[in-house]
């Protein structure tokens, strides 16, 4: 995101971004991606936009529900449009385990 940049920069200071990571989508397993479009997987963790991006990339739309880590891979995940059916309150483990249980025990 550019916003932490844009942030700092009209704060005065000077910005230089450096990549620490990189994602990199993998082949599917076989028959991953037609149950992803047909129903046969309930939920998937989005960890991150870039994680959602990937996912689209890979399976295709329509996917499963989406669990999402934060706010930014909700409104990522959102926005290719898949379904979220949940937000963690914390990036932690425990809450996105509880976000999962939550939204799957409502469908």
């Amino acid at each position: 995101s550019p916003e932490p940049t844009a942030g700092l920069a009209a704060k005065g200071w000077e910005v230089r971004n450096v990549a620490v990571y990189r994602t990199h989508a993998l082949p599917l397993p076989a028959g991953i991606g037609e149950r992803w479009r047909t129903g046969g997987i309930d939920a998937f963790v989005v960890t991150a936009g870039s994680v959602a991006r990937a996912a689209v990339a890979s399976a295709g739309l329509p996917g499963p529900m989406a669990v999402a880590l934060g706010s930014s891979a909700a409104q990522v995940s959102r926005d290719l449009g898949l379904d979220v059916g949940a937000v963690a309150e914390r990036p932690d483990a425990d809450a996105i385990t509880q976000a999962a249980v939550t939204a799957l025990a409502v469908r």
